[in-house]
């Protein structure tokens, strides 16, 4: 179990310097949704890019994301807390995140595109292809787990876009702790099968690309570096 949890960190829990990028790709995650608005905005603040994209169609609301808290015991400080509402609301992901962004001081107009249909992450690339297609590069915000297919997904629709993932962690996960829930080793672990090219069930080569993060490193770095750290809890 430990060398299958150590090739999970490694394959999907990466850091990548952060960098002053033309615009942000945010992608929703239900309830978790709240908490990648919140670091967008924070990142916004110090300048890591201006304009800002949001895609996801699904409900906020996500009875999965509320039990995972009542069985680790942190579902009464969730919902005492200004984050309850994420648990609540029965808007679209995006929805809720631009209406949060624009709560917190991002102004309106850097919001420049808000697509509520996508149901998965294929299609939130596919639905926002033409207007990431405007911008040189992006920093695509999405839940930690998710990072790796999201930009091999959007380096396989825009291989000419220069792109780097920015991981969102929530309500007390990392990748120190994610194997003690059995909701984490269930989600880190589709989404371990879904870009790892030796699984049967793998997306890669259909729907993405496995990146090369030192390569995709490289195609950043003549970017310039943004004064604040990147990832960790929020």
């Amino acid at each position: 179990m430990g060398k299958k949890i150590d090739a999970i960190n490694e394959h999907l829990f990466y850091d990548m310097p952060l960098k002053k990028t033309d615009a942000a790709f945010v992608l929703g995650c239900k309830s978790i949704s709240g908490t990648v608005a919140r670091q967008t905005v924070e990142l916004y603040k110090f300048g890591a890019f201006d304009k800002i994209i949001i895609s996801g169609g699904q409900q906020v609301k996500e009875p999965l994301v509320m039990l995972w808290l009542a069985l680790t015991g942190r579902i009464d400080e969730a919902l005492d807390t200004a984050k309850g509402q994420d648990f609540r609301a029965k808007e679209t992901e995006a929805a809720y995140m631009r209406d949060e962004m624009i709560a917190m001081g991002v102004r309106a107009e850097d919001i420049i595109f808000v697509e509520e249909e996508s149901k998965h992450t294929g299609a939130n690339i596919a639905n926002c292809r033409d207007v990431l297609a405007d911008f040189n590069s992006v920093s695509i915000i999405t839940f930690a787990p998710n990072q790796r297919r999201a930009l091999g997904t959007v380096q396989k629709e825009l291989p000419d876009l220069a792109a780097l993932s920015v991981p969102v962690y929530a309500f007390g996960f990392n990748k120190e702790n994610w194997h003690k829930s059995w909701f984490l080793r269930w989600l880190v672990g589709g989404e371990y099968s879904k870009i790892n090219p030796g699984h049967p069930k793998t997306y890669v080569g259909k729907y993405c690309v496995n990146p090369d993060i030192e390569e995709s490193k490289a195609r950043t770095a003549h970017l310039p570096n943004v004064p604040t750290r990147q990832g960790g809890p929020v």
